[in-house]
């Protein structure tokens, strides 16, 4: 019986550093018949000039497809680009930044044959790894729990399944269709639909090494734009996460699920909530009220029941402390 056409996309941008590594884990692949995108998203650096010069050497038995975007897409516009181009059933995913070991592609189709070509999403352990490349252990020390269900994706607000060894069927797009570029967590969109259609599956091997993200630089609370700084990363985060949540409501639509209805009326829930809770952490953030954020924020998370009343009571206080400074700009 013959194998089936496999694909292995490595997605990249402004990765010139490091993107050699990440390319030759792609090349090195065992699983043949296996087709290689290599894209990238309109890097201003030499990434792309990198992946043109090290197809132009390679011999190997793979087909390879370059693709260079014409402009920036974002990470859910860059993953719908590559899906228009590959021809695989099964698409093997890795970041620029990441390295893939040999067997990969090879591993996740023998857990795919093995369930009937039936498992829509799989992803397996991993080797954490510095920016220098310095491998410190596996990311998994204990058995990973798979989620079962839809239900249990929107009570948790997560798929719990880890992009950087991520692969799925590529019926999760020709079924449901694009995603929404605004979104930039593909992995908590895929594997949902994954959940829709017929499961996840995981494999604790280590297949790659993860390049764990450089910690980002914390804002500066003694700086004048602090808090501007802190209220645009709060309303980007804010965005990211109600964009996932509507996704995932088109995504139930699209399937035909049995419970749409009452899946829908579930994220419509967790959606409300949020919005309360988003709208009481600016308002504590525009007071500088930070220690109050605080104790509704971890309130909130344990008590959610609680939720309105705490941001009611809130915006009280709030209204108490306008009324006293109102010539002061220390609350404005």
């Amino acid at each position: 019986m013959d194998k089936p056409l496999l694909t292995f996309i490595v997605m990249a941008y402004n990765q010139e550093r490091i993107i050699h590594e990440a390319i030759k884990g792609a090349l090195s692949q065992t699983y043949s018949p296996l087709e290689i995108v290599l894209s990238d998203d309109c890097s201003p650096d030499r990434t792309f000039e990198i992946m043109q010069e090290m197809v132009a050497d390679y011999q190997g038995p793979h087909t390879i497809v370059l693709n260079r975007n014409e402009t920036n897409q974002g990470i859910c516009g860059h993953v719908n680009r590559v899906l228009e181009l590959a021809q695989g059933e099964l698409i093997v995913m890795s970041a620029g930044d990441d390295i893939s070991l040999p067997h990969r592609t090879q591993k996740l189709y023998e857990v795919w044959e093995e369930s009937g070509r039936k498992a829509m999403s799989i992803f397996s352990n991993v080797y954490m790894m510095n920016f220098n490349g310095e491998v410190f252990g596996p990311k998994y020390h204990k058995p990973v729990k798979v989620l079962k269900s839809v239900k249990q994706a929107i009570s948790s607000n997560n798929c719990f399944v880890l992009g950087a060894s991520h692969a799925f069927s590529r019926r999760l797009f020709t079924e449901f269709g694009s995603i929404s570029p605004g979104i930039i967590h593909e992995d908590l969109v895929i594997p949902f639909r994954a959940l829709l259609a017929d499961g996840i599956s995981y494999l604790d091997d280590c297949l790659v090494k993860y390049r764990v993200p450089a910690p980002s630089v914390k804002p500066n609370p003694f700086v004048s734009n602090y808090h501007q700084t802190i209220l645009d990363r709060f309303s980007l985060a804010s965005k990211e996460k109600i964009g996932i949540w509507e996704q995932w409501k088109l995504d139930i639509m699209q399937s035909g699920h049995i419970e749409t209805e009452a899946l829908r009326c579930h994220i419509d829930e967790h959606i409300g909530r949020y919005i309360v809770i988003k709208r009481c952490c600016i308002l504590v953030l525009k007071s500088n009220l930070f220690i109050t954020a605080g104790i509704v924020v971890c309130t909130s998370l344990r008590y959610r029941h609680l939720s309105p009343v705490v941001f009611y009571l809130l915006e009280c206080m709030h209204r108490v402390f306008m009324k006293f400074n109102r010539n002061s700009r220390q609350f404005v």
